[in-house]
């Protein structure tokens, strides 16, 4: 091989170490900038997560808040079974509809049992549906039955209360944890309306054994109606008049005022409305939900419009 061509192959070689230098070099150079990057990156992390100058919580820590909140839970539980317990069909019973038939068959035999038994009419079971209601909402009426049942035993029973005319069945209404109407449904409350004549120290017998009941029942209102006479003067017939008025002030003085007075009597017609509770199903949980999220976008429209509609406002001289 001759010297020139010897000469040539060496400054070849060379550029070709030149250039996997500069490559080298570029690549260190490279990966240096990448591990600056991360380091100012975690470095940033590490600031969000700081903790005001506290330690951070040790292992006995943890477990002491994770036992606390186990227990709050679980008196969260107690407190709504106490209130709403959940509602389920006894063992062998696979059809919801049948099983709310029979229900109903149950505590109209209860009714007139109680009934006879203390010599009164058999109350009336108001509300109810006439053909058999759809799955989902049968344990809303199980617990509404069983009310009735539970409600039949201790107002018959109570010394003073002359008879029981009806209980009614009256639509759910859902209770949420705020007032706001986009809040999440917590319980679902079942009224049952109740008319009946007592004594007036009935009348508290019977709340205390409304009290008594277990779970919880709400009395939600109580109104009380006293039969009203009139005057010698204005009866001819000396009969008593058929009007009612309220236990205020207000009406009785106008009742008074017209020629009627209050009789004397030691019934009146008490009509007295409570409720039991249950937890809110998945069903109504999803459709709460699904109302949430399409009240949220229109919710969201109607800010905007306002807010282009303010700056326009500013705009404008």
């Amino acid at each position: 091989m001759s010297a020139a061509s010897k000469a040539s192959w060496i400054r070849i070689v060379g550029v070709f170490a030149a250039v996997g230098g500069v490559g080298l070099v570029v690549s260190w150079w490279l990966m240096l900038h990448a591990l600056d990057y991360q380091i100012v990156s975690k470095r940033a992390a590490l600031k969000r997560l700081h903790v005001g100058g506290r330690l951070a919580p040790s292992r006995a820590v943890v477990d002491y808040l994770t036992k606390r909140a186990a227990a709050f839970q679980a008196r969260s539980d107690a407190a709504m079974e106490f209130v709403a317990p959940s509602q389920s069909l006894p063992g062998g019973q696979a059809d919801p509809q049948l099983f709310f038939q029979q229900r109903v068959h149950e505590v109209q035999q209860t009714l007139e049992r109680l009934a006879a038994s203390h010599a009164t009419d058999v109350p009336l079971q108001l509300g109810l549906p006439k053909d058999l209601p759809p799955a989902d909402v049968v344990p809303r009426f199980l617990a509404q039955l069983a009310l009735i049942e539970e409600l039949a035993r201790v107002m018959l029973e109570t010394p003073g209360v002359v008879s029981v005319t009806s209980f009614k069945v009256e639509d759910p209404q859902t209770i949420s944890e705020t007032a706001a109407t986009e809040a999440e449904p917590l319980v679902t409350r079942l009224p049952v309306r109740i008319r009946l004549r007592c004594s007036v120290e009935a009348v508290g017998r019977v709340l205390d054994g409304v009290a008594r009941l277990r779970p919880l029942v709400d009395v939600v209102s109580l109104r009380i109606q006293i039969p009203v006479a009139a005057a010698p003067a204005a009866s001819a017939g000396g009969g008593n008049s058929s009007s009612i008025v309220q236990g205020t002030a207000g009406k009785g003085s106008d009742a008074t005022a017209s020629g009627a007075v209050l009789v004397s009597t030691k019934a009146i017609d008490v009509d007295l409305t409570v409720s039991r509770y249950l937890p809110v199903s998945a069903v109504e949980q999803a459709a709460a939900a699904e109302a949430r999220k399409k009240k949220e976008p229109a919710h969201g429209t109607a800010t905007a419009r306002q807010s282009s509609g303010a700056r326009r406002a500013q705009r404008t001289p």
